[in-house]
């Protein structure tokens, strides 16, 4: 973690969106569930031979899920500047959703929250973890 601190902020902020993007990748197929669940798309194909492309789960559930762990990653590698850095990053997805639908944009402020409070609550856990 000093090394990682001991870099320029602009070397800091890019590995925190490539690790980001990572995990985003990684953790793409769960929030394609949540996708496919909330918004009930209509299937291509029929019956059991519905599968959907990798491309569409990918970027769709690698979005959605960027919202969710940008917050997190930011907020707790960075030391300065993390509200600027997280909106920004928040803000180049959030335009392709709002050309796609005012519905993703109320999911994307939703995981975008919710990665920010679990990246309050470890950062407020860690600090009671040391204090002790």
């Amino acid at each position: 973690m000093k090394k990682f601190n001991a870099l320029k902020l602009n070397l800091q902020v890019f590995w925190v969106y490539c690790i980001s993007i990572i995990i985003s990748l990684a953790f793409s197929p769960a929030f394609f569930k949540l996708y496919i669940w909330s918004f009930n798309p209509p299937r291509q194909g029929s019956g059991l031979f519905y599968v959907p492309d990798f491309f569409g789960i990918a970027f769709t559930g690698g979005i959605f899920a960027l919202y969710f762990f940008l917050p997190i990653i930011s907020f707790l590698l960075l030391q300065k500047r993390q509200h600027v850095i997280w909106f920004t990053g928040i803000i180049i997805p959030l335009l392709v959703f709002i050309l796609g639908g005012r519905k993703y944009v109320l999911w994307a402020i939703i995981l975008s929250f919710l990665g920010y409070l679990l990246a309050q609550i470890i950062l407020l856990a860690t600090k009671k973890l040391v204090k002790q």
